[in-house]
Protein backbone atom coordinates (compact mmCIF):
# COMPACT_ATOMS: atom_id res chain seq x y z
CA UNK A 1 0.00 0.00 0.00
CA UNK A 2 1.18 3.23 -1.09
CA UNK A 3 1.85 5.86 2.01
CA UNK A 4 -0.64 8.45 0.91
CA UNK A 5 -3.28 5.83 1.03
CA UNK A 6 -2.12 4.31 4.38
CA UNK A 7 -2.38 8.10 5.64
CA UNK A 8 -5.91 8.31 3.87
CA UNK A 9 -6.92 4.64 5.41
CA UNK A 10 -5.77 5.57 9.08
CA UNK A 11 -7.93 8.85 8.92
CA UNK A 12 -10.82 7.41 7.31
CA UNK A 13 -10.80 4.83 10.27
CA UNK A 14 -9.85 7.00 13.19
CA UNK A 15 -12.73 9.30 11.76
CA UNK A 16 -15.31 6.37 11.81
CA UNK A 17 -15.18 6.64 15.84
CA UNK A 18 -18.71 6.03 17.37
CA UNK A 19 -16.93 8.25 20.53
CA UNK A 20 -15.68 10.81 17.83
CA UNK A 21 -18.78 11.51 16.13
CA UNK A 22 -20.70 11.61 19.55
CA UNK A 23 -18.50 14.49 20.61
CA UNK A 24 -18.50 16.33 17.12
CA UNK A 25 -22.43 16.07 17.50
CA UNK A 26 -21.81 17.50 21.26
CA UNK A 27 -24.11 15.11 22.31
CA UNK A 28 -23.16 13.80 25.93
CA UNK A 29 -21.86 10.39 26.22
CA UNK A 30 -22.58 7.93 28.67
CA UNK A 31 -19.44 8.21 30.85
CA UNK A 32 -16.97 11.22 30.99
CA UNK A 33 -14.31 10.97 28.16
CA UNK A 34 -11.03 13.16 28.00
CA UNK A 35 -11.94 14.52 24.39
CA UNK A 36 -8.75 16.54 24.37
CA UNK A 37 -6.88 13.14 24.08
CA UNK A 38 -9.30 11.99 20.72
CA UNK A 39 -8.92 15.30 19.51
CA UNK A 40 -5.10 15.23 20.10
CA UNK A 41 -4.64 12.19 17.56
CA UNK A 42 -6.89 14.07 14.88
CA UNK A 43 -4.85 16.79 14.96
CA UNK A 44 -1.28 14.14 14.89
CA UNK A 45 -3.21 12.73 12.17
CA UNK A 46 -3.32 16.17 10.22
CA UNK A 47 0.43 17.39 10.53
CA UNK A 48 1.32 13.66 9.49
CA UNK A 49 -0.41 14.18 5.91
CA UNK A 50 1.05 17.36 5.58
CA UNK A 51 4.47 15.89 5.47
CA UNK A 52 4.57 14.16 2.38
CA UNK A 53 7.35 15.76 -0.26
CA UNK A 54 8.86 17.88 2.70
CA UNK A 55 12.69 17.63 3.42
CA UNK A 56 13.39 15.59 6.46
CA UNK A 57 12.54 17.57 9.18
CA UNK A 58 15.09 17.01 12.34
CA UNK A 59 14.32 18.51 15.71
CA UNK A 60 17.03 19.34 18.77
CA UNK A 61 16.20 18.67 21.78
CA UNK A 62 17.96 18.33 25.32
CA UNK A 63 18.65 20.06 28.22
CA UNK A 64 20.27 23.55 29.03
CA UNK A 65 23.46 23.62 28.52
CA UNK A 66 23.83 21.00 26.53
CA UNK A 67 25.28 22.46 23.80
CA UNK A 68 22.20 22.44 20.91
CA UNK A 69 23.12 25.66 19.56
CA UNK A 70 27.04 25.28 19.14
CA UNK A 71 26.11 21.67 17.63
CA UNK A 72 23.94 23.12 14.81
CA UNK A 73 26.50 25.67 14.12
CA UNK A 74 29.31 22.87 13.16
CA UNK A 75 26.44 20.65 11.42
CA UNK A 76 26.06 23.38 8.98
CA UNK A 77 28.94 24.90 9.44
CA UNK A 78 28.69 28.55 10.31
CA UNK A 79 27.19 30.60 13.28
CA UNK A 80 23.39 30.53 12.51
CA UNK A 81 22.17 29.72 15.82
CA UNK A 82 23.34 32.23 18.85
CA UNK A 83 25.21 30.11 21.02
CA UNK A 84 22.82 30.42 24.30
CA UNK A 85 20.62 32.70 23.30
CA UNK A 86 18.07 30.27 23.12
CA UNK A 87 19.11 29.41 26.28
CA UNK A 88 18.13 32.25 27.58
CA UNK A 89 15.20 33.41 25.64
CA UNK A 90 13.32 29.55 25.15
CA UNK A 91 13.00 30.61 21.54
CA UNK A 92 12.23 28.06 18.92
CA UNK A 93 14.67 28.25 15.86
CA UNK A 94 13.84 27.12 12.88
CA UNK A 95 16.22 26.84 9.76
CA UNK A 96 15.92 25.64 6.75
CA UNK A 97 16.88 26.21 3.18
CA UNK A 98 16.45 28.97 1.02
CA UNK A 99 17.88 30.47 -2.39
CA UNK A 100 18.35 33.59 -0.97
CA UNK A 101 19.26 33.98 2.98
CA UNK A 102 16.60 35.67 4.96
CA UNK A 103 15.07 35.58 8.48
CA UNK A 104 12.29 36.22 10.39
CA UNK A 105 11.14 37.24 14.13
CA UNK A 106 7.48 35.79 14.87
CA UNK A 107 6.09 37.76 17.25
CA UNK A 108 2.61 37.22 19.40
CA UNK A 109 1.69 40.67 19.60
CA UNK A 110 3.90 43.14 18.56
CA UNK A 111 5.19 43.73 14.66
CA UNK A 112 7.82 41.02 13.18
CA UNK A 113 10.98 41.84 12.85
CA UNK A 114 12.41 40.69 9.18
CA UNK A 115 16.12 41.08 8.25
CA UNK A 116 19.02 38.67 7.31
CA UNK A 117 20.39 35.82 8.96
CA UNK A 118 22.90 37.95 10.09
CA UNK A 119 20.86 41.15 11.50
CA UNK A 120 18.27 38.39 12.97
CA UNK A 121 21.60 37.35 14.76
CA UNK A 122 22.06 40.93 16.17
CA UNK A 123 19.06 41.58 17.18
CA UNK A 124 18.94 38.07 19.17
CA UNK A 125 22.45 39.30 20.65
CA UNK A 126 21.26 42.66 21.65
CA UNK A 127 18.21 41.55 23.51
CA UNK A 128 19.81 38.50 25.32
CA UNK A 129 19.02 38.69 28.79
CA UNK A 130 15.44 40.84 28.11
CA UNK A 131 12.72 38.53 29.53
CA UNK A 132 10.29 40.99 28.50
CA UNK A 133 11.40 41.53 25.05
CA UNK A 134 11.37 37.34 24.10
CA UNK A 135 8.36 36.76 26.37
CA UNK A 136 6.92 38.41 22.85
CA UNK A 137 8.49 35.91 21.08
CA UNK A 138 6.36 33.30 19.13
CA UNK A 139 9.20 31.72 17.23
CA UNK A 140 12.53 32.46 14.86
CA UNK A 141 13.25 31.21 11.33
CA UNK A 142 16.56 31.11 9.22
CA UNK A 143 16.44 30.45 6.04
CA UNK A 144 20.13 29.63 4.37
CA UNK A 145 21.35 28.60 1.00
CA UNK A 146 22.99 25.57 1.94
CA UNK A 147 22.96 22.24 0.18
CA UNK A 148 22.96 20.49 3.15
CA UNK A 149 19.88 22.25 4.30
CA UNK A 150 17.65 20.92 0.82
CA UNK A 151 16.83 17.77 2.15
CA UNK A 152 16.98 19.07 5.75
CA UNK A 153 14.49 21.64 8.31
CA UNK A 154 16.22 21.53 11.15
CA UNK A 155 14.54 22.88 14.53
CA UNK A 156 16.33 24.21 17.71
CA UNK A 157 14.10 23.74 20.72
CA UNK A 158 14.42 25.29 24.01
CA UNK A 159 16.49 23.82 27.05
CA UNK A 160 14.13 21.44 29.32
CA UNK A 161 14.61 23.73 32.26
CA UNK A 162 13.59 27.47 30.19
CA UNK A 163 10.56 25.23 28.50
CA UNK A 164 7.16 27.06 28.88
CA UNK A 165 3.42 25.53 28.92
CA UNK A 166 3.06 27.91 25.63
CA UNK A 167 6.09 27.17 23.68
CA UNK A 168 6.16 23.51 24.90
CA UNK A 169 2.80 23.12 22.73
CA UNK A 170 4.80 24.95 19.95
CA UNK A 171 7.72 22.08 20.89
CA UNK A 172 5.34 19.19 20.72
CA UNK A 173 4.01 20.42 17.66
CA UNK A 174 7.79 20.58 15.45
CA UNK A 175 8.11 17.04 17.03
CA UNK A 176 4.82 15.75 15.68
CA UNK A 177 6.11 17.46 12.53
CA UNK A 178 9.88 15.95 12.88
CA UNK A 179 10.61 13.09 11.00
CA UNK A 180 14.16 12.03 13.56
CA UNK A 181 14.74 14.05 17.40
CA UNK A 182 18.38 14.51 18.11
CA UNK A 183 18.48 14.40 21.69
CA UNK A 184 21.69 16.46 23.56
CA UNK A 185 22.60 15.42 26.67
CA UNK A 186 24.86 17.55 28.74
CA UNK A 187 28.33 15.21 29.51
CA UNK A 188 28.90 17.48 32.61
CA UNK A 189 25.55 16.90 35.09
CA UNK A 190 24.40 13.30 33.28
CA UNK A 191 21.06 12.04 35.10
CA UNK A 192 18.73 14.87 35.19
CA UNK A 193 15.60 14.51 37.04
CA UNK A 194 13.43 15.40 34.18
CA UNK A 195 15.26 13.71 31.34
CA UNK A 196 13.69 10.64 31.64
CA UNK A 197 10.20 12.21 31.85
CA UNK A 198 10.52 14.66 28.77
CA UNK A 199 12.39 11.52 26.87
CA UNK A 200 9.32 9.58 27.64
CA UNK A 201 7.07 12.38 26.25
CA UNK A 202 8.88 12.56 23.53
CA UNK A 203 9.09 9.26 22.67
CA UNK A 204 5.04 8.71 22.30
CA UNK A 205 5.02 10.63 19.34
CA UNK A 206 6.51 7.41 17.69
CA UNK A 207 10.17 9.45 16.31
CA UNK A 208 13.36 7.69 16.24
CA UNK A 209 15.02 9.72 19.02
CA UNK A 210 19.05 9.82 18.79
CA UNK A 211 21.08 10.35 21.71
CA UNK A 212 23.96 12.56 21.96
CA UNK A 213 26.22 13.08 24.28
CA UNK A 214 27.61 16.54 24.06
CA UNK A 215 30.93 18.57 25.91
CA UNK A 216 32.97 15.81 26.23
CA UNK A 217 35.53 17.62 26.10
CA UNK A 218 35.06 18.55 29.19
CA UNK A 219 34.66 15.86 31.54
CA UNK A 220 37.12 13.57 32.99
CA UNK A 221 36.43 10.27 31.82
CA UNK A 222 35.83 8.32 28.65
CA UNK A 223 33.17 9.03 25.90
CA UNK A 224 32.53 5.41 25.70
CA UNK A 225 31.96 5.30 29.70
CA UNK A 226 29.54 8.15 28.84
CA UNK A 227 27.92 6.05 26.22
CA UNK A 228 27.72 3.15 28.31
CA UNK A 229 25.70 5.01 30.81
CA UNK A 230 23.44 6.59 28.86
CA UNK A 231 22.36 3.15 27.31
CA UNK A 232 21.72 1.56 30.73
CA UNK A 233 19.98 4.90 31.81
CA UNK A 234 18.19 5.76 28.52
CA UNK A 235 18.63 3.32 25.71
CA UNK A 236 14.95 2.42 26.37
CA UNK A 237 14.10 5.62 24.09
CA UNK A 238 16.88 5.92 22.08
CA UNK A 239 17.22 4.61 18.52
CA UNK A 240 21.00 5.04 18.68
CA UNK A 241 23.70 7.13 20.45
CA UNK A 242 26.68 8.55 20.31
CA UNK A 243 29.35 10.93 21.79
CA UNK A 244 30.37 14.51 20.98
CA UNK A 245 32.39 18.25 21.63
CA UNK A 246 30.17 20.29 19.41
CA UNK A 247 33.16 23.16 20.39
CA UNK A 248 35.94 21.46 19.09
CA UNK A 249 34.29 20.24 15.84
CA UNK A 250 32.56 23.71 15.59
CA UNK A 251 36.60 25.15 16.09
CA UNK A 252 37.74 22.33 13.15
CA UNK A 253 35.13 23.58 11.04
CA UNK A 254 36.40 27.04 11.02
CA UNK A 255 40.03 26.07 11.33
CA UNK A 256 39.86 23.62 8.78
CA UNK A 257 41.42 21.08 10.97
CA UNK A 258 40.46 17.32 10.15
CA UNK A 259 42.24 15.61 13.07
CA UNK A 260 40.05 17.50 15.77
CA UNK A 261 36.88 17.12 13.34
CA UNK A 262 37.45 13.59 14.16
CA UNK A 263 38.17 13.45 17.68
CA UNK A 264 35.48 15.56 18.32
CA UNK A 265 33.20 12.70 17.15
CA UNK A 266 31.46 14.76 14.62
CA UNK A 267 32.68 12.48 11.05
CA UNK A 268 31.13 9.37 13.35
CA UNK A 269 28.00 11.39 13.50
CA UNK A 270 27.77 13.00 10.55
CA UNK A 271 28.61 9.88 8.22
CA UNK A 272 25.77 8.18 10.11
CA UNK A 273 23.75 10.94 9.70
CA UNK A 274 24.25 11.12 6.13
CA UNK A 275 24.17 7.53 5.47
CA UNK A 276 20.71 6.95 7.51
CA UNK A 277 18.91 10.23 7.67
CA UNK A 278 20.21 12.25 4.63
CA UNK A 279 20.64 9.94 1.75
CA UNK A 280 17.46 7.79 2.87
CA UNK A 281 15.49 10.85 3.25
CA UNK A 282 12.52 9.59 1.27
CA UNK A 283 12.60 6.07 3.16
CA UNK A 284 13.55 7.23 6.57
CA UNK A 285 10.51 9.56 6.28
CA UNK A 286 8.12 6.86 4.90
CA UNK A 287 9.47 4.79 7.80
CA UNK A 288 8.80 8.01 10.41
CA UNK A 289 5.50 8.54 8.85
CA UNK A 290 4.20 4.93 9.24
CA UNK A 291 6.10 4.53 12.84
CA UNK A 292 3.67 7.31 13.53
CA UNK A 293 0.66 6.03 11.85
CA UNK A 294 0.98 2.79 13.80
CA UNK A 295 1.65 5.03 16.53
CA UNK A 296 -1.84 7.04 16.60
CA UNK A 297 -3.28 3.84 15.67
CA UNK A 298 -2.33 1.41 18.25
CA UNK A 299 -3.13 5.01 20.97
CA UNK A 300 -6.33 5.29 19.36
CA UNK A 301 -7.23 1.58 20.67
CA UNK A 302 -5.92 1.84 23.69
CA UNK A 303 -8.34 4.83 24.12
CA UNK A 304 -11.71 3.37 23.12
CA UNK A 305 -10.69 -0.17 24.92
CA UNK A 306 -10.35 2.35 28.01
CA UNK A 307 -13.47 3.87 27.30
CA UNK A 308 -15.07 0.10 27.12
CA UNK A 309 -13.74 -1.06 30.53
CA UNK A 310 -14.80 2.37 31.50
CA UNK A 311 -18.56 1.71 30.33
CA UNK A 312 -18.71 -1.83 31.38
CA UNK A 313 -17.43 -0.57 34.91
CA UNK A 314 -20.15 1.85 34.90
CA UNK A 315 -22.84 -0.89 33.96
CA UNK A 316 -21.92 -2.61 36.92
CA UNK A 317 -21.96 0.01 39.63
CA UNK A 318 -25.19 0.68 38.19
CA UNK A 319 -26.23 -2.66 39.25
CA UNK A 320 -24.13 -2.88 42.64
CA UNK A 321 -25.19 0.16 43.46
CA UNK A 322 -29.55 -0.18 42.76
CA UNK A 323 -29.31 -3.51 44.50
CA UNK A 324 -27.61 -1.50 47.69
CA UNK A 325 -30.86 1.07 47.46
CA UNK A 326 -33.10 -1.99 47.04
CA UNK A 327 -31.29 -3.23 50.06
CA UNK A 328 -31.69 -0.34 52.17
CA UNK A 329 -35.05 0.19 51.12
CA UNK A 330 -36.71 -3.07 52.04
CA UNK A 331 -34.52 -3.23 55.41
CA UNK A 332 -35.87 0.44 56.30
CA UNK A 333 -39.95 -0.17 55.19
CA UNK A 334 -39.35 -3.40 57.38
CA UNK A 335 -37.72 -1.87 60.37
CA UNK A 336 -40.57 0.81 60.74
CA UNK A 337 -43.12 -1.83 60.05
CA UNK A 338 -42.04 -3.59 62.98
CA UNK A 339 -41.22 -0.77 65.44
CA UNK A 340 -44.70 0.29 64.92
CA UNK A 341 -46.57 -2.98 65.50
CA UNK A 342 -43.88 -3.68 68.37
CA UNK A 343 -44.64 -0.36 69.87
CA UNK A 344 -48.76 -1.18 69.59
CA UNK A 345 -48.56 -4.27 70.61
CA UNK A 346 -46.00 -3.70 73.68
CA UNK A 347 -45.98 0.44 74.29
CA UNK A 348 -49.04 1.83 73.32
CA UNK A 349 -51.57 1.23 76.09
CA UNK A 350 -48.87 0.87 78.93
CA UNK A 351 -49.39 3.91 80.60
CA UNK A 352 -53.74 4.05 80.30
CA UNK A 353 -53.46 -0.13 81.58
CA UNK A 354 -51.30 1.12 84.92
CA UNK A 355 -53.57 3.88 85.30
CA UNK A 356 -56.98 2.12 85.22
CA UNK A 357 -55.64 -0.91 87.53
CA UNK A 358 -54.39 1.32 90.03
CA UNK A 359 -58.15 2.74 90.14
CA UNK A 360 -59.58 -0.61 89.95
CA UNK A 361 -57.19 -1.46 93.13
CA UNK A 362 -58.21 1.48 94.99
CA UNK A 363 -62.01 0.68 94.27
CA UNK A 364 -63.64 -0.10 97.91
CA UNK A 365 -65.57 -3.40 98.04
CA UNK A 366 -68.70 -1.26 98.44
CA UNK A 367 -67.69 1.43 95.82
CA UNK A 368 -69.91 3.97 95.58
CA UNK A 369 -71.68 4.61 91.96
CA UNK A 370 -70.07 7.83 91.75
CA UNK A 371 -66.75 6.21 92.16
CA UNK A 372 -67.56 3.47 89.68
CA UNK A 373 -69.20 6.19 87.33
CA UNK A 374 -65.63 7.95 87.80
CA UNK A 375 -63.94 4.94 86.41
CA UNK A 376 -65.70 4.59 83.66
CA UNK A 377 -65.71 8.27 82.08
CA UNK A 378 -61.99 7.66 82.64
CA UNK A 379 -61.70 4.61 80.67
CA UNK A 380 -63.79 6.77 77.58
CA UNK A 381 -61.42 9.72 78.28
CA UNK A 382 -58.13 7.22 77.49
CA UNK A 383 -59.48 5.08 74.79
CA UNK A 384 -61.07 8.13 73.21
CA UNK A 385 -60.79 8.40 69.45
CA UNK A 386 -58.86 11.92 69.77
CA UNK A 387 -56.58 10.09 72.28
CA UNK A 388 -55.76 7.61 70.16
CA UNK A 389 -55.19 9.51 67.11
CA UNK A 390 -52.66 11.64 68.76
CA UNK A 391 -50.73 9.22 70.27
CA UNK A 392 -50.33 7.69 66.76
CA UNK A 393 -49.86 11.15 65.23
CA UNK A 394 -46.86 11.98 67.67
CA UNK A 395 -45.39 8.13 67.14
CA UNK A 396 -45.68 9.05 63.31
CA UNK A 397 -43.67 12.46 63.55
CA UNK A 398 -40.78 10.02 65.61
CA UNK A 399 -41.14 7.42 62.54
CA UNK A 400 -40.62 10.54 59.92
CA UNK A 401 -37.32 11.36 61.52
CA UNK A 402 -36.37 7.83 61.81
CA UNK A 403 -36.94 7.59 58.16
CA UNK A 404 -35.31 10.44 57.35
CA UNK A 405 -32.35 9.66 59.78
CA UNK A 406 -31.80 5.80 57.86
CA UNK A 407 -31.88 7.13 54.42
CA UNK A 408 -28.78 9.63 55.04
CA UNK A 409 -26.97 7.14 56.44
CA UNK A 410 -27.60 4.80 53.64
CA UNK A 411 -27.31 7.04 51.10
CA UNK A 412 -23.97 8.02 52.81
CA UNK A 413 -22.91 4.22 53.18
CA UNK A 414 -23.71 3.82 49.50
CA UNK A 415 -21.68 6.74 48.17
CA UNK A 416 -19.07 5.83 50.32
CA UNK A 417 -18.99 2.70 49.40
CA UNK A 418 -19.08 3.89 45.36
CA UNK A 419 -16.67 6.11 45.86
CA UNK A 420 -14.66 3.87 46.89
CA UNK A 421 -15.46 1.88 43.82
CA UNK A 422 -14.46 4.45 41.72
CA UNK A 423 -11.18 5.65 42.88
CA UNK A 424 -10.08 1.91 42.79
CA UNK A 425 -10.87 1.99 39.25
CA UNK A 426 -9.22 4.68 38.04
CA UNK A 427 -6.13 3.78 39.84
CA UNK A 428 -6.25 0.46 38.46
CA UNK A 429 -6.84 1.74 35.03
CA UNK A 430 -4.73 4.43 35.05
CA UNK A 431 -1.94 2.04 35.72
CA UNK A 432 -3.01 -0.30 32.95
CA UNK A 433 -3.43 2.41 30.19
CA UNK A 434 -0.04 3.53 30.94
CA UNK A 435 1.23 -0.07 30.54
CA UNK A 436 -0.66 -0.57 27.04
CA UNK A 437 0.49 2.88 25.82
CA UNK A 438 4.33 1.37 27.18
CA UNK A 439 3.97 -1.66 24.89
CA UNK A 440 3.38 0.39 21.54
CA UNK A 441 5.58 -0.79 19.05
CA UNK A 442 7.07 2.37 16.98
CA UNK A 443 9.17 1.60 14.21
CA UNK A 444 11.78 -0.19 15.05
CA UNK A 445 12.16 0.47 18.82
CA UNK A 446 10.10 0.14 21.57
CA UNK A 447 9.05 3.17 23.38
CA UNK A 448 7.91 1.57 26.72
CA UNK A 449 7.36 3.84 29.36
CA UNK A 450 5.78 6.41 27.35
CA UNK A 451 2.87 6.49 29.95
CA UNK A 452 4.88 8.14 32.35
CA UNK A 453 2.83 11.42 33.35
CA UNK A 454 0.59 10.87 30.08
CA UNK A 455 -3.11 11.90 30.76
CA UNK A 456 -5.64 9.09 30.90
CA UNK A 457 -7.89 8.22 28.28
CA UNK A 458 -10.98 6.46 27.06
CA UNK A 459 -12.63 8.28 30.08
CA UNK A 460 -11.19 6.45 32.78
CA UNK A 461 -11.11 10.17 34.35
CA UNK A 462 -14.74 10.67 34.58
CA UNK A 463 -16.15 12.81 37.91
CA UNK A 464 -18.29 11.45 40.44
CA UNK A 465 -18.62 15.08 41.48
CA UNK A 466 -22.39 15.29 40.50
CA UNK A 467 -23.17 12.29 42.34
CA UNK A 468 -21.62 13.52 45.56
CA UNK A 469 -23.55 16.62 44.88
CA UNK A 470 -27.49 15.10 45.53
CA UNK A 471 -26.41 12.34 47.36
CA UNK A 472 -25.47 14.29 50.57
CA UNK A 473 -27.19 14.09 53.93
CA UNK A 474 -29.32 17.83 53.46
CA UNK A 475 -30.38 15.89 49.79
CA UNK A 476 -33.91 17.68 49.52
CA UNK A 477 -35.84 14.76 48.37
CA UNK A 478 -35.32 12.49 51.52
CA UNK A 479 -37.38 14.23 53.08
CA UNK A 480 -41.04 12.22 53.02
CA UNK A 481 -42.45 15.49 51.59
CA UNK A 482 -44.68 16.37 54.47
CA UNK A 483 -46.17 15.48 57.81
CA UNK A 484 -46.21 11.29 57.81
CA UNK A 485 -49.09 12.45 60.00
CA UNK A 486 -50.99 13.61 56.92
CA UNK A 487 -51.01 10.21 55.96
CA UNK A 488 -53.17 9.39 58.93
CA UNK A 489 -56.48 7.94 57.76
CA UNK A 490 -58.81 9.38 60.73
CA UNK A 491 -61.62 7.92 59.36
CA UNK A 492 -60.67 4.24 60.54
CA UNK A 493 -60.80 4.82 63.96
CA UNK A 494 -64.41 5.42 63.94
CA UNK A 495 -65.48 1.87 64.96
CA UNK A 496 -62.92 2.40 68.03
CA UNK A 497 -65.19 1.66 71.39
CA UNK A 498 -64.51 0.67 75.22
CA UNK A 499 -68.36 -0.67 75.46
CA UNK A 500 -67.19 -3.81 76.33
CA UNK A 501 -65.42 -2.56 79.37
CA UNK A 502 -67.98 -0.17 80.47
CA UNK A 503 -71.13 -2.64 80.99
CA UNK A 504 -68.39 -4.31 83.49
CA UNK A 505 -69.23 -0.91 85.97
CA UNK A 506 -73.19 -1.85 86.08
CA UNK A 507 -72.21 -4.97 88.04
CA UNK A 508 -70.51 -5.66 90.73
CA UNK A 509 -67.03 -8.02 89.88
CA UNK A 510 -64.09 -9.54 91.55
CA UNK A 511 -60.91 -6.84 90.77
CA UNK A 512 -58.80 -9.17 88.69
CA UNK A 513 -62.20 -10.02 86.76
CA UNK A 514 -62.20 -6.64 85.94
CA UNK A 515 -58.61 -6.21 84.81
CA UNK A 516 -58.71 -9.24 82.57
CA UNK A 517 -61.84 -7.48 81.21
CA UNK A 518 -59.66 -4.11 80.32
CA UNK A 519 -56.75 -6.43 79.31
CA UNK A 520 -59.13 -8.14 76.78
CA UNK A 521 -60.17 -4.96 75.39
CA UNK A 522 -57.14 -3.48 75.16
CA UNK A 523 -56.13 -6.55 73.22
CA UNK A 524 -59.50 -5.80 71.16
CA UNK A 525 -58.44 -2.25 70.32
CA UNK A 526 -54.64 -3.32 69.45
CA UNK A 527 -55.01 -6.83 67.31
CA UNK A 528 -58.64 -6.01 65.66
CA UNK A 529 -58.51 -2.45 64.98
CA UNK A 530 -55.42 -0.69 65.26
CA UNK A 531 -53.24 -3.79 63.74
CA UNK A 532 -55.82 -5.10 61.52
CA UNK A 533 -57.10 -1.78 59.91
CA UNK A 534 -55.45 1.20 60.97
CA UNK A 535 -51.35 0.04 60.62
CA UNK A 536 -51.43 -1.07 57.22
CA UNK A 537 -53.16 1.42 55.76
CA UNK A 538 -49.94 3.64 57.63
CA UNK A 539 -47.27 1.39 56.61
CA UNK A 540 -48.75 1.71 53.44
CA UNK A 541 -48.14 5.08 53.22
CA UNK A 542 -44.77 4.96 53.90
CA UNK A 543 -43.74 2.14 51.79
CA UNK A 544 -45.01 3.72 48.82
CA UNK A 545 -42.94 7.23 50.09
CA UNK A 546 -40.02 4.91 50.81
CA UNK A 547 -40.40 3.25 47.19
CA UNK A 548 -40.62 6.72 45.84
CA UNK A 549 -37.20 7.62 47.60
CA UNK A 550 -35.54 4.61 46.14
CA UNK A 551 -36.52 5.54 43.04
CA UNK A 552 -35.55 8.71 43.05
CA UNK A 553 -32.02 8.00 43.81
CA UNK A 554 -31.42 5.69 41.29
CA UNK A 555 -32.94 7.43 38.37
CA UNK A 556 -30.86 10.32 39.61
CA UNK A 557 -27.43 7.85 39.64
CA UNK A 558 -28.37 6.76 36.66
CA UNK A 559 -28.42 10.48 35.23
CA UNK A 560 -25.04 11.80 37.13
CA UNK A 561 -23.03 8.45 36.31
CA UNK A 562 -24.24 7.40 32.96
CA UNK A 563 -25.79 10.80 31.69
CA UNK A 564 -29.66 8.76 31.08
CA UNK A 565 -28.32 6.49 28.48
CA UNK A 566 -30.11 3.42 29.21
CA UNK A 567 -29.20 0.13 28.95
CA UNK A 568 -30.33 -0.39 25.48
CA UNK A 569 -28.18 2.43 24.04
CA UNK A 570 -25.13 1.39 26.10
CA UNK A 571 -25.16 -1.75 25.00
CA UNK A 572 -25.57 -0.50 21.46
CA UNK A 573 -22.67 2.07 21.76
CA UNK A 574 -20.09 -0.81 23.39
CA UNK A 575 -20.63 -2.71 19.92
CA UNK A 576 -20.19 0.28 17.83
CA UNK A 577 -16.45 0.76 19.84
CA UNK A 578 -15.44 -3.03 19.69
CA UNK A 579 -16.21 -3.03 16.06
CA UNK A 580 -14.27 0.47 15.72
CA UNK A 581 -11.34 -1.15 16.80
CA UNK A 582 -11.78 -4.37 15.40
CA UNK A 583 -11.16 -2.01 12.02
CA UNK A 584 -8.14 -0.12 13.94
CA UNK A 585 -6.47 -3.16 14.68
CA UNK A 586 -6.88 -4.31 11.02
CA UNK A 587 -5.58 -0.74 9.75
CA UNK A 588 -2.46 -1.53 11.93
CA UNK A 589 -1.82 -4.81 10.67
CA UNK A 590 -1.50 -2.71 7.14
Amino acid sequence: MQIIDYIKKTDQVISDSPLRKIIESEDELPVEILEKDFITIQEELKIISEKIDRALNLVVMGEVKAGKSTFINALIGREVSPVEVTETTASVIEIFYSESPQGIIRKKNSKNFAGSPEEIFAELSAEKGNLDYFSDVKNVSLALPFENLKKLNIVDTPGLASITEENEAVTVNYIQKADVVLWLFNGNHMGQADVKEKLSETAKYGKPVIGIVNRVDEVDTSPERLKLYTQRKYEIYLYDIFTLSAFQAYQAKKNDDQDLLNESGYTELIDYLENNIEKESEEVQEESIISSLNSIINRDIVLHESYLRNIEFIKNQLEVHNDEIKYHNERIKNNIESRLRNWVRQDIFRNEKRELFNMVENMGALSSKKTRNAVKNRLKELFSEERIKNKLINRIEEVEDYFRSEWESSVEEVHRNIKENIEDFLAEEQKLVKNEISQISSGDFLVEGIGQGAALGGGAAFAFAAYTAWLGPSAAFLTIGGQLAAFFPPFLLAGIAVGGISRLFSVRKEKEEMKKAILENIRDIKENQLLSIVLPEIIDKINQQSDKVAAEIEDKFIHSISNSWNDKEIKLLINQINQHVQKLKAASAL
